[in-house]
């Protein structure tokens, strides 16, 4: 597979792999040491590319415009509710034991006005503006 990429995200995803149902999708999510989380991606690559895993994405935090610029970088790894304990199993072979499961709905209402991830980034872009 080749790995692709973004002003936010490193992406791996093999368009031959089944969709996701939408009830049920989410994501196994880990936080990284910036050192490692690129040769643990191309490991999970590896994996999407052989569809024992759905789908990847890890955040670059390179960007000034990301409103999370500071925090540690992101790990998630797409499953839905009938591929979610398998990818776990081979998440945790390759040596992260720690992964927190989050729906992807849960996402979609965190990004809603007055959610937790948009008052975050609310509050990162008006700090930016009074520093610009």
């Amino acid at each position: 597979m080749t790995i692709e990429k973004d002003d936010f995200w490193f992406y791996s995803k093999n368009p031959k792999n089944n969709d996701l149902n939408k009830i049920t999708a989410g994501k196994w999510m880990t936080s990284l040491d910036k050192k490692y989380a690129y040769q643990l991606f191309r490991k999970i690559d590896r994996l999407v590319e052989t569809g024992r895993i759905h789908s990847a994405k890890y955040s670059r935090r390179k960007s000034r415009k990301d409103p999370f610029f500071h925090n540690p970088i992101i790990l998630c790894v797409y499953a839905d509710g009938d591929t979610k304990r398998q990818t776990l199993k081979e998440l945790k072979s390759l040596g992260i034991l720690k992964w927190s499961w989050k729906y992807d709905l849960r996402t979609f209402i965190d990004w809603l006005p007055g959610g937790k991830l948009h008052k975050k980034a609310v509050r990162y872009a008006s700090k930016e503006a009074r520093e610009a």
